[in-house]
């Protein structure tokens, strides 16, 4: 996973590897929060959350599609 947009802040992220699961709700939010992990900004953080309308999320969640909760597990 590398974000690829005109955000600013966003130039030259690393690969930060594959997020996977079988709830996708939950890995968008898992995804956001690693790239939005990125940045100790929370100004940056928020401006980058209205560009990408995470909110859509919390109705995803709310309508059943998913679960926002998650928890990370390295695999190499």
């Amino acid at each position: 996973m590398k974000p690829v947009d005109g955000c600013r802040g966003t130039a030259d992220r690393p690969d930060l590897g594959i997020v996977a699961s079988t709830d996708p709700i939950a890995a968008d939010r898992a995804a956001l929060d690693i790239v939005y992990g990125l940045t100790s900004d929370p100004e940056l953080r928020k401006e980058w959350e209205r560009e990408h309308s995470v909110e859509v999320l919390d109705y995803a969640e709310r309508k059943g599609l998913g679960s926002k909760a998650y928890r990370l597990q390295k695999i190499d």
